[in-house]
């Protein structure tokens, strides 16, 4: 498979299965929790952990994370999402690339060069539903489907994968669960003889909040434990605590991977502009036990503030009174939203 063989060890695991450099978390954020992310997944890098999670927002929001792993090999993501009348468009793109390198023969004579990469394109829409159930009063769900490319040289496969999630709103607004399904149908990379599938994966997580965000001091806790087809179960966890909405500090675990010890650590740093927009800084750091140190560094942008109350209207012509309304015979129903108050005064 088309993985570089210097950070294979990442994402290798028992059996054959293609596409391993999707087990990398992604993004600085969710990569310093550990890639506990199925129940927080409230950034545009939902697309990637939780489509569920683009239902969350209401604002456009861009993310970009970039890392290195040796010399000549690095991982790059981009995710953007974006609010429509319906839903969240949420778009993401994976690649990670080796330079080219000299290859000889087993005489040890130079036959040319090398050179590698893996890349996904992801593309998920995500959703809101209310309900009357008590103990659950809405749900996030949303799905992605990704197409894969990996080469290595003059050997190419190509497929796709196809993931879906949901978030659980409980009525303790502090806690929610997170449900997600990766490669919940996926075609065959044909990279080798026979070829081999992206494994499919069960993530379940659950999250908390203590503190409002933009208090003295807010922490989010986060827990996923995960099914993978391909190898045993392991646990993520992490916490994260903000001060005044600005400056965050990050730890996470992952009992996945045999040359990560598992540990990991960021900071993240939030900038309001004008216009009512947000720029987010981000870092984290992993050891690994045969590559070092690897520091990935990540830049983000909100477009917006969410419950922004909704523009003026437009003037117009004075219309003619209107007749007076006959009485209602069942009271009126109280405005479910700020929009509609807004424009019953009208």
């Amino acid at each position: 498979m088309c993985f570089a063989a210097q950070v294979t060890a990442f994402a290798s695991g028992p059996g054959t299965s293609a596409a391993n450099f999707l087990k990398i978390p992604v993004g600085a954020r969710g990569t310093s929790l550990g890639g506990a992310f199925t129940a927080v997944a409230d950034n545009a890098d939902a697309v990637f952990y939780n489509p569920a999670g683009l239902g969350l927002l209401a604002v456009p929001e861009f993310s970009y994370a970039f890392n290195n792993y040796l010399p000549g090999v690095s991982q790059q993501w981009l995710a953007a999402a974006y609010p429509a009348a319906r839903g969240t468009l949420g778009l993401g793109v994976n690649y990670l690339s080796v330079k080219a390198f000299d290859s000889y023969d087993a005489s040890d004579n130079r036959t040319g060069s090398v050179s590698a990469y893996d890349l996904a394109f992801h593309l998920g829409y995500g959703g809101a539903l209310e309900t009357d159930l008590e103990f659950l009063p809405s749900l996030r769900y949303g799905a992605a489907v990704k197409y894969i490319s990996e080469r290595l040289d003059t050997s190419k496969a190509s497929g796709y994968g196809v993931d879906a999630g949901l978030l659980l709103m409980t009525p303790f607004k502090a806690l929610r669960f997170g449900l997600g399904l990766e490669n919940l149908a996926a075609s065959r990379l044909d990279f080798i003889r026979g070829g081999a599938k992206p494994p499919f994966k069960i993530k379940t997580g659950v999250a908390y909040r203590l503190g409002a965000p933009g208090k003295a001091v807010a922490s989010l806790f986060s827990l996923d434990y995960n099914f993978p087809e391909d190898g045993p179960r392991y646990l993520a966890a992490g916490v994260e605590s903000t001060v005044y909405g600005a400056l965050a500090l990050r730890a996470g675990y992952s009992s996945f991977g045999e040359i990560s010890n598992g540990v990991s650590f960021g900071l993240g740093f939030g900038l309001p502009v004008r216009g009512g927009r947000e720029i987010r800084l981000d870092y984290s750091y992993g050891a690994t036990y045969d590559f070092g140190n690897v520091h990935k560094f990540g830049f983000a942008c909100k477009f917006g503030t969410a419950g922004a109350a909704p523009p003026p209207a437009t003037a117009a012509a004075p219309a003619a009174p209107a007749a007076p309304a006959a009485p209602s015979l069942k009271a009126q129903e109280p405005a479910k939203s700020g929009e509609a108050e807004f424009k019953r005064q009208l």
